[in-house]
């Protein structure tokens, strides 16, 4: 199962603008609970039950039949879709259980409106078969191979859209050389082919990123002034000078890859909304005594790369790219450790940026070809991520899949291949296939089949007819995934079985959710939001997520996020009277602590948020075979 580091306990996705306070006529505590020993009152047993059974679904031979991959709760799988039709809509829609009304499948796909047409809400790379076996000429490999499918993840290529090679859906590979793939801060010498370190023919020039992506890579396309931007940008970084002009090409950057701006100070002008967009902008300097000659190689139509994999602040441009200095001899793939902790994700983001240049290089008809990375964790599980072309929601390794195919591996396959192969002759051979498709969504039909399940507790005579959202993504990885999240839509559900139990009036109409595609972008919530009408999204005080609740804490770091500093008090004093600091292992999470308001009053402004609040970060605490353990609310005061 992939191993989460960072889990978000509390998402709380306010609507400014729509807020409004209404008092409520009792004062509330932050002490009491439903049960008789003082506990939160909810159904532990229908907790564990829902977790379980979103967590059988990989094991269901209905839902995956002997010979199938089991894909688990997967985004757009046939785990995905029985976990939406077959397990949350009945038992939100059944009065023994949440008894909610209007419960229903909400299909995700193409919108319709002028923001949001181009959102590929429900695109997806999807693996049909893959296949890999591992050997060494020397030595005996210790292991299975061919590797069973479920002891190996693939990784689809999500960067395959060339100008040059046809649209690729089926890779295979035969006996290929596996080489070692060092850090950027381990061996410079050995880091081919990136930095400059692929030929001698390259120049570095110092650049400072103007926004949080900060990885540049791809084949560089001069855009003179008075120059519209072509149609094709796939892999393109293309430069441009910082003026007035460069606003609208920017904005007609449908799929590049990354701008560089060429600053000259005597323009007078700094571009400012670099922000606004999800792939890389950087900034240069024109006094570059290198500007002279790359413009003159760009000018008379010479191949040229650029990367910033060895230093954020270099941006190399290679050229004489039909050069062959340090590649391997034979074609090859490449071996990288995912590390533990926030780094597996720096790690994977290399990984894939690094394959992007392998993709580029494979164009030269001269080299040895590059077939893919393999990776390995440091468990012995295997790391898992998704492949998409140019989901904008998510940056860095998120954004776009690798350019070549990567399969993970465990500890011990991995390191054993490690030890066993060199950075410069290779060792290991790897042979396999990997067979994918790419459903892309169109205005008449979805790419692939996905829902949200949504089911709504209202009432009569709610102030404002304001509206309160809580909900969780049921989705996962390929696996059972039950706290990534099964636990967290078991939370959702007790809420909603709790005040259907106790026959609960919320002060606000209740919007129960359920969001799938989280792995691959949040795609659910960010569909269901999009799609919500201004009238709605005005009515919406707050949207409250539980991903990841109720869930084994230990060793692991929960966040509370909240976006409003009115209610970031009310939170500050929910953790402070639930001992959250000391449970969550004394690590920092992010609720500023400062201009506190008059917290009463705040509490009996925001009575439902405050309860509702109070409730989640109590179950932080909850471990013990998936049973949720005891903690405190006063859900039973929400009337």
């Amino acid at each position: 199962m992939k191993n989460k580091i960072i889990s978000i306990v509390v998402c709380t996705l306010l609507i400014a603008t729509a807020m409004i306070i209404v008092p409520i006529d009792f004062k509330v505590k932050a002490t009491g609970g439903g049960g008789e020993d003082g506990s939160i009152g909810l159904d532990y047993e229908f907790m564990w039950n829902v977790t379980k059974e979103l967590a059988d679904v990989v094991h269901d031979p209905f839902v995956y039949p002997s010979g199938t991959i089991p894909k688990g709760r997967a985004f757009g799988t046939k785990g995905d879709n029985h976990t939406a039709n077959y397990i949350l809509k009945p038992y939100m829609e059944s009065e023994e259980y949440c008894g909610l009304s209007d419960v229903d499948t909400l299909p995700i796909g193409y919108i319709n409106k002028i923001k949001h047409f181009w959102k590929q809400y429900s695109s997806k790379i999807v693996v049909k078969d893959f296949s890999l076996s591992l050997t060494h000429p020397d030595k005996t490999y210790p292991f299975q191979t061919p590797m069973e499918k479920t002891e190996l993840y693939p990784f689809p290529s999500g960067y395959h859209y060339s100008p040059i090679l046809p649209v690729t859906h089926y890779y295979n590979f035969t006996n290929v050389k596996i080489h070692r793939m060092y850090n950027p801060d381990e061996n410079r010498n050995e880091n081919w082919p990136w930095g400059g370190t692929y030929n001698n023919y390259h120049f570095n020039i110092t650049c400072n990123l103007l926004n949080n992506n900060n990885m540049v890579i791809g084949n560089v396309s001069l855009i003179e002034n008075g120059s519209s931007m072509p149609s094709f940008q796939d892999g393109m970084i293309f430069i441009l000078n910082e003026s007035e002009e460069c606003v609208e090409k920017i904005e007609n950057m449908t799929n590049a890859s990354g701008c560089i701006l060429i600053h000259n100070k005597s323009r007078g002008y700094n571009y400012s909304s670099a922000t606004d967009y999800n792939f890389p902008i950087i900034k240069v300097n024109d006094t570059n005594n290198n500007f002279s000659a790359i413009f003159e190689k760009l000018e008379n139509k010479e191949n040229m790369f650029v990367d910033n994999a060895l230093d954020d602040n270099i941006i190399t441009f290679t050229y004489n790219l039909s050069v062959q200095n340090c590649l391997p001899n034979s074609d090859y793939m490449f071996l990288k450790n995912i590390r533990e902790g926030a780094n597996s994700y720096v790690d994977l983001g290399i990984a894939k940026n690094k394959s992007i240049i392998c993709y580029f290089l494979n164009f030269i008809p001269i080299l040895s070809r590059c077939h893919g990375i393999i990776l390995y964790d440091s468990f012995d599980t295997h790391f898992m991520s998704y492949a998409i072309r140019r989901w904008t929601w998510f940056g860095g390794a998120w954004m776009t899949g690798p350019a070549l195919p990567m399969f993970s591996v465990n500890y011990s396959v991995g390191n054993w291949l490690w030890e066993n192969a060199t950075c410069s002759t290779g060792c290991p051979n790897a042979s396999g296939y990997l067979d994918q498709e790419n459903k892309k969504q169109t205005p008449s039909k979805p790419g692939i089949d996905a829902y949200n399940v949504v089911g709504y507790k209202n009432i009569t005579q709610s102030p404002d007819d304001k509206i309160a959202i809580i909900s969780n993504r049921y989705d996962g990885m390929w696996g059972e995934t039950p706290g990534d999240s099964g636990t967290g839509a078991g939370v959702v559900l007790a809420i909603a079985k709790y005040m259907n139990d106790y026959n609960i009036k919320p002060k606000y109409n209740l919007t129960f959710l359920m969001t799938t595609g989280e792995e691959y972008g949040m795609r659910g919530a960010v569909h269901f939001r999009d799609k919500m009408s201004q009238y709605l999204r005005n009515k919406t005080a707050f949207w409250i997520g539980t991903d990841q609740l109720a869930m084994n804490q230990e060793n692991l770091t929960l966040n509370i996020g909240c976006g409003n500093t009115v209610i970031q008090d009310i939170v500050w004093e929910i953790s402070n009277e639930t001992n959250y600091n000391e449970r969550n292992q004394e690590k920092n999470y992010s609720i500023d602590p400062e201009n506190k308001k008059s917290l009463e009053v705040l509490k009996l402004k925001f009575g439902l948020m405050y309860v509702i609040l109070l409730f989640l970060v109590k179950t932080g605490q909850v471990i013990g075979e998936g049973i949720i353990e005891q903690g405190q609310s006063i859900l039973k005061e929400m009337y």
